[in-house]
């Protein structure tokens, strides 16, 4: 293949993708999905009245019954105006959560620790990653090691027999 032909190979690749991301193709995990999990929403389904405050603690990954608590102790200690108010605007802009956010429990959890901790999630992936680096540098040792390469010939001896 010339130069040119790559080029023109590559641009229509970069062309390809680019139609695909504006049609809303995407990478598992990546792009405007990633999105789709960090928002914040209405959950009607677990909530009492819109959801609001449903949606509020599976997004901070607190239990509804402490943001309940909290609602109603800042409306009795004099944040009744912006409280209520504010809860009702919510609860009109906010879109109900979609009933297959999530494929399964695992990734559920995913999400909300990202959520939660975004920082703490970045460096786990990092010790992951050095962990993983480090057992393929310990086989790559071993493979090219006098003593894989003894073994290996005493197994073929062992067989050949």
């Amino acid at each position: 293949m010339t130069g040119s032909e790559y080029d023109r190979v590559h641009r229509s690749r970069r062309a390809g993708r680019r139609r695909r991301s504006r049609r809303g193709g995407h990478e598992p995990g990546s792009g405007p999905m990633a999105g789709r999990y960090s928002r914040l929403y209405r959950d009607p389904e677990h909530g009492k009245c819109m959801g609001v405050l449903a949606g509020l603690a599976d997004y901070l990954g607190v239990r509804v019954k402490f943001l309940r608590i909290a609602f109603i102790l800042g409306c009795v200690f004099g944040w009744f105006i912006p409280l209520v108010p504010g809860y009702f605007i919510l609860g009109f802009l906010l879109e109900p959560k979609p009933t297959d956010l999530y494929e399964d429990e695992e990734e559920e959890i995913f999400w909300r620790s990202v959520r939660a901790r975004p920082e703490d999630t970045t460096v786990d992936l990092k010790q992951r990653l050095k962990r993983i680096d480090r057992r393929i540098q310990e086989m790559e040792a071993f493979l090219t090691s006098r003593r894989f390469r003894l073994d290996r010939e005493l197994r073929g001896l062992e067989e050949g027999r």
